[in-house]
């Protein structure tokens, strides 16, 4: 919700009486009007409690467009208000003529109703009312986020196997016990396996003015997680001491609260500072070696479709998520359950 604190009536337009001198053209005019809203551009100055959602978020980092896709989705919501900037800045821009000018704009008597004159002369200056979003200043507002860095690396929920698994991805010789505890601790807690993660916390406007694309991220005393989010469970446990270069893969970094069975908030119920200790830093380095693409980063995409068919008025197929079914009913005959009626997805108890 955006708060204005605009009168439209309050600046009544002041002309000036004194004749000039020589008659000015109408382009005269027409620039003197552009030069004002030139030099006083407005700009949208957001509430506190204005902030981007986790799933707003994850669109901006995922996508390669997604800052300029994000500002879209904020001038659509906003259009009306933004429709009063821009007219409260071209009516200060005409209350700077006088009454003759006026009217050589206008091309006719004006009947000195300011609401009619801006309406016709909007289309005329378009191009010239400019409105800042302001976009930084949401991005600052919002609070920081819990990210998760896929290592691309699945594990199956056999303990000796995952625990050589991870120890090879490290680079730790299988007879150095220093992390051991922690490696152990982790998998021996996520008995249903998953996708070996590092966790960091940090603001998102750190992952914004970034004028190149990275090539590496490091982690210090790394966070290493094991999150299984399609049936809610995993553990994580920090490696302190410990530093990690890793090649950076954008489609494997993604926030843990935009995907269905969140491990910090559904699993576990932490608050995002949980992980903040862990050191981060992107990098820039030329680097041969790359890691696969994280399952996780398919099913996010697999789950941005399924979002977009539901706000399109359809729903898919398999979709577990029952709130993005419409008219579901419960079934009291066995097998007991919910059921879609549209596209047949079944819920049993």
């Amino acid at each position: 919700m955006i708060h204005v604190n605009i009168l439209k009536d309050s600046l009544p337009l002041i002309y000036k009486t004194m004749k000039t001198k020589a008659m000015k053209t109408k382009e005269e005019v027409r620039q003197k009007v552009i030069n004002y809203l030139k030099t006083n551009p407005q700009k949208v100055y957001w509430d506190y409690r204005d902030q981007i959602s986790v799933e707003q978020a994850q669109k901006i980092i995922s996508t390669e467009d997604g800052y300029n896709n994000f500002a879209d989705e904020v001038f659509e919501i906003n259009i009306d208000y933004i429709n009063d900037l821009e007219d409260y800045t071209l009516k200060n821009a005409l209350s700077e003529l006088n009454e003759e000018e006026v009217c050589l704009l206008s091309g006719e008597d004006w009947n000195g109703d300011t609401g009619d004159l801006v309406s016709e002369l909007r289309d005329e200056f378009l191009d010239y009312l400019e409105v800042d979003l302001n976009i930084d200043q949401l991005i600052r507002n919002s609070p920081n986020f819990v990210f998760f860095y896929s290592a691309g690396v699945e594990l199956n929920g056999d303990y000796k196997e995952d625990v050589r698994t991870i120890k090879r991805f490290l680079k730790i010789l299988m007879r150095d016990t220093t992390h051991d505890q922690a490696i152990m601790e982790a998998v021996g807690n996520a008995g249903y396996g998953g996708t070996l993660c590092f966790a960091f916390s940090c603001e998102l406007e750190e992952w914004m003015w970034m004028n190149e694309k990275p090539t590496t991220i490091t982690f210090r005393n790394p966070y290493i997680v094991i999150p299984n989010h399609s049936n809610g469970s995993g553990w994580h446990s920090q490696m302190k001491g410990f530093e990690i270069t890793l090649p950076f893969r954008k489609e494997n970094l993604y926030l843990d609260e935009a995907i269905k069975y969140s491990y910090t908030k559904d699993v576990c119920g932490m608050s995002s500072d949980w992980c903040a200790d862990t050191d981060f830093q992107i990098g820039y380095n030329k680097i041969s070696k790359q890691i696969k693409k994280s399952r996780i980063s398919e099913h996010m995409e697999r789950e941005m479709k399924y979002d977009e068919t539901y706000k399109n008025g359809g729903c898919t197929p398999g979709d577990m998520n029952i709130n993005r079914h419409r008219d579901v009913y419960y079934r009291n005959e066995f097998p007991c359950g919910n059921k879609c009626p549209h596209c047949g997805t079944f819920w049993i108890d």
